[in-house]
């Protein structure tokens, strides 16, 4: 399993998080459904953020923003 720290959604699709690579270690990822380059299992770690039900939720900019 994919480890991930901090993940928020940041639009109705895409989520921000920290992914823990084997090679460089804690990095930031927006993870995004629709992208196909797989060097990164977006699967895997969907799967993994939907069985820990952790993501916070959106929420969109206010008017002023």
């Amino acid at each position: 399993m994919m480890e991930y720290r901090n993940a928020r959604y940041v639009t109705e699709e895409w989520i921000d998080c920290e992914i823990n690579h084997p090679e460089f270690g804690w990095i930031p990822y927006t993870l995004d459904p629709a992208d196909t380059d797989m060097t990164i299992d977006n699967n895997v770690l969907l799967a993994a953020m939907a069985s820990a039900g952790d993501v916070a939720a959106y929420v969109p900019p206010t008017q002023a923003e």
